[in-house]
């Protein structure tokens, strides 16, 4: 990914290349309320991401995730750089590299 002016303009070219699924992060999965899906780290593969940076703005610090699962769908997900890895399992947060 580049290095986009605006969260909004990240989302929307990943949206433009089928990453329509919109993920969350809970304890141990992702998940998508709207299709009522839930990934454990094994089930999906980070295709991609980018730390915002303060070229974004307000939205400097996000970091943007282009996800596919092992069934191939394929979703975005959104977190602040700082997340709280407490909120979540250590298998995740090592997926996610925020343990590093």
């Amino acid at each position: 990914m580049k290095d986009y002016v605006s969260l909004a303009a990240a989302l929307q070219e990943l949206y433009n290349n089928g990453y329509c699924v919109d993920f969350t992060t809970d304890t141990v999965c992702l998940y998508c309320g709207e299709y009522d899906i839930r990934l454990d780290p094994e089930d999906f593969h980070i295709d991609e991401y980018v730390e915002l940076t303060a070229s974004a703005g307000s939205d400097a610090g996000k970091i943007v995730y282009a996800i596919t699962s092992i069934s191939g769908e394929k979703g975005t997900l959104v977190l602040n750089a700082g997340t709280y890895i407490a909120s979540i399992n250590a298998r995740m947060a090592r997926k996610l590299r925020l343990d590093q």
